[in-house]
């Protein structure tokens, strides 16, 4: 059977594991839709004119590029959703708890309860008292204002 395999130096003639890097142009791996229709324009101009595209193979390209496009602006939109002051509003009122790096290298759970949402610096921070808070540093959201035995000793900003 090794004699009816056929050689991938037919099939790939330009493979080399030194194209991968040099064609990834150092991002994150993914193809967005610049990438896409570079591709496709290179396609269109280097095919060939003996056999040239048909129709419905342009046709369907078009269509995956469309499907790429509005992908990548749901992916945009539920991005921003999710970064929605809206979203957190719900948090107004309740309790968080969140932690700290003290100078001495120690980590310290704080809670306090929230009087709002913002936005600083571009990123979501909740503002407990007068400290503005990471949204991504809270650790635990609770609907009474009353510590529980795990906040004792612990301090409470209010």
């Amino acid at each position: 059977m090794a004699d009816n395999a056929i050689p991938t130096s037919n099939i790939w003639p330009n493979y080399s594991a030194m194209n991968k890097p040099v064609a990834s142009g150092g991002t994150d791996g993914t193809m967005g839709k610049n990438e896409f229709l570079k591709i496709l324009v290179a396609q269109i101009q280097n095919q060939n004119p003996m056999e040239p595209l048909q129709n419905t193979e342009f046709i369907a390209q078009m269509a995956q590029f469309s499907s790429l496009e509005q992908m990548m602006n749901i992916a945009d939109a539920m991005n921003n959703l999710s970064n929605s002051l809206g979203l957190y509003s719900s948090m107004i009122g309740k309790q968080i708890g969140w932690q700290t790096v003290k100078d001495d290298g120690t980590v310290e759970v704080k809670t306090g309860i929230v009087d709002a949402i913002v936005v600083s610096d571009g990123k979501l921070h909740v503002v407990s008292g007068d400290r503005k808070i990471p949204i991504e540093d809270i650790i635990s959201v609770t609907s009474g204002n009353g510590s529980s035995p795990d906040d004792e000793g612990e301090g409470v900003d209010e």
